[in-house]
């Protein structure tokens, strides 16, 4: 962790026990804004600030941004929420069931609700009530976005995305677990939404889920603090009346061992989280491997896309070839399939060479040459770019390896 990660960190601690810092004087507050915005806590460090204790410590302008940022996010939230509840007011009235996940949930867990940021609501649905709930979201002014293999989602002009599950697997990371998921609606609780009642899922259920939804952000991007802040937060809540073996169960079910163990660790080493005894049933993780994850999250920021060298050495760490093949092969298979793609893979710019194989060469040399003289970055800055994303993609392929993802 470099300085300005240390200091947020001391603040986010502060601030999900709803206490204010003890002292907050030699912040760089410039520093420490700009990496709370990339992982989207910045109202929330904010309610750990005495104004009186940092008065001529932080520019004037700065602070005055900070606070109206923080009153427009906690208002943007409420707003949010509200909506949300009325559509799920439609649904109940519908007889449609839903469970409500991840921060529509964990949200209730922090001090301050509306400073945990959301930029969508995730529902899970039966796959049979998919097109009933696409008719009530039209007649309320949603379109759908896109599609993937596990969600729809939905978009509105004035209002934040709802995202419609009928499975909360991922098949590029996870593969053969339906039965998995079969309990899921059994096990669900009630919970509410801004006075609604509706299901949430059942805390080992959602615990596993927070841990899955983290996995799967780090196979394709990167996670930032703010998920790990949902399950520290979550398992200080409800520790006593979680049901430890049954998650071990879940988790190596979900062949998520030693994933779930690292991240735990992690919030043992950043929010002095007691490591639950049963979890140590799932093995060991070396604690370099820990630092390692904890490396890569402050990188990451909230979504795993902080810059563009990050997103290609995710691209670039991907083990196409199967685990068994060495961290450098896939590595570099990925480099060379970045330099010159195989021709299903060409954008729809080197039509020519989808069309005819004979042109691939041709088109590979035009992708390239683009490549070169594209003005959005100098050539010397595109050379640096793409060592640094070969140097990163090598460590997180290393990593992924190691947590066995």
């Amino acid at each position: 962790m470099n300085k300005q990660q240390e200091q947020l960190l001391e603040l986010l601690t502060s601030a999900i026990r709803g206490e204010k810092c003890k002292d907050t004087r030699y912040q760089d507050w410039e520093g420490v804004l700009a990496e709370a915005r990339e992982h989207q806590v910045k109202g929330m460090i904010y309610t750990a600030i005495d104004r009186g204790e940092i008065e001529g410590h932080i520019d004037e302008q700065l602070y005055e941004k900070w606070k109206k940022e923080t009153f427009r996010t906690g208002t943007s939230q409420i707003q949010h929420v509200c909506q949300v509840s009325r559509i799920l007011s439609h649904f109940r009235t519908l007889g449609i069931d839903v469970i409500v996940l991840k921060g529509l949930v964990i949200r209730e867990y922090y001090p301050r609700p509306e400073l945990r940021t959301m930029c969508d609501a995730d529902l899970l649905v039966h796959e049979k009530d998919l097109k009933i709930i696409e008719e009530i979201l039209l007649e309320e002014g949603y379109h759908a976005e896109e599609a993937s293999p596990v969600h729809i989602k939905y978009t509105h002009p004035r209002c934040y995305a709802i995202e419609i599950h009928w499975t909360i697997r991922d098949e590029r990371i996870f593969e053969e677990i339906d039965a998995l998921e079969a309990g899921l609606w059994q096990e669900a609780i009630s919970v509410s939404v801004n006075g609604i009642e509706v299901l949430g899922l059942g805390l080992e259920d959602q615990i596993a889920h927070l841990c899955v939804h983290m996995a799967t952000h780090l196979s394709v991007g990167g996670f930032g603090i703010r998920q790990l802040i949902d399950l520290v937060l979550l398992v200080q809540a409800k520790r006593h009346v979680i049901q430890w073996n049954i998650l071990r169960k879940k988790i190596k079910r979900w062949n998520l061992s030693h994933f779930t163990v690292a991240v735990f660790k992690m919030a043992e080493v950043l929010f002095q989280l007691e490591f639950p005894v049963a979890l140590n049933k799932l093995g060991s993780v070396k604690k370099q491997v820990v630092l390692e994850l904890i490396e890569d999250m402050w990188a990451a920021g909230v979504h795993g896309k902080r810059d563009a060298s990050r997103v290609l050495a995710h691209e670039l760490a991907k083990d196409v070839e199967g685990k068994k093949s060495s961290e450098e092969s896939s590595v570099l298979h990925n480099f060379l399939d970045f330099l010159c793609p195989p021709q299903e893979k060409l954008s729809d710019k080197y039509a020519y060479g989808k069309r005819h194989k004979v042109l691939l060469p041709i088109a590979w040399i035009h992708h390239l040459w683009n490549g070169i003289w594209n003005k959005e970055y100098k050539l010397k800055e595109k050379f640096k770019f793409a060592f640094t994303a070969f140097r990163v993609s090598k460590k997180r392929n290393k990593l992924l390896r190691d947590l066995q993802l």
